[in-house]
């Protein structure tokens, strides 16, 4: 067999011993790794939210199914096409099996009534359910309250702020979105 041929047949199982998880783990490989910039998307669910997204740089594991985006920003669409809720942040975590998406550092969130800021929030696409135990602002036209901890449901169309100051000391407040 000629050199040539001997260089593409290793090549060649090489090739398959890449593909093989297993094998492509153990020689540290990388698996089904995407980077991409300026990238966006959209997906509907059945009972009519709808999801709009787009990020300045994505680094992403198809394998694992996680991603990691640059300046994400997400419009969340209700089924009665009422006002969108939009989130920005400096960077998210994608667990696009579970849906869960974890927004960190500046996270802005924008609803009908005012702007709420936190530096961490947890969104499920599957339960259209926002969660954090970090502190926040929420600024409306008329007063500004502080807290720590949120948890909303898109589909009931509220959120509620835990420990607020600047309502009652230590209450928890209902915002309509």
């Amino acid at each position: 067999m000629k050199k040539t041929s001997k260089r593409i047949a290793f090549l060649i199982v090489l090739g398959f011993f890449a593909a093989n998880q297993a094998w492509a783990q153990h020689f540290n490989l990388p698996v089904a790794s995407t980077r991409a910039t300026k990238i966006q998307g959209t997906f509907a669910r059945q009972d009519g939210f709808r999801y709009k997204w787009r990020a300045s740089q994505i680094d992403s594991n198809v394998m694992i199914k996680f991603s990691y985006l640059k300046n994400p920003q997400m419009i969340v669409y209700l089924p009665d096409k009422s006002y969108p809720i939009k989130i920005y942040s400096d960077k998210m975590r994608a667990d696009t099996l579970y849906q869960d998406f974890i927004f960190e550092d500046h996270v802005i969130i924008e609803i009908p009534n005012g702007v709420l800021k936190t530096r961490f929030l947890n969104f499920n696409a599957k339960r259209s359910e926002m969660r954090s135990f970090d502190k926040f602002t929420y600024k409306t036209r008329l007063k500004t309250y502080h807290g720590r901890g949120l948890h909303g449901l898109a589909n009931k169309r509220e959120i509620t702020l835990f420990n607020t100051l600047g309502h009652r000391k230590n209450s928890s407040i209902l915002v309509q979105i």
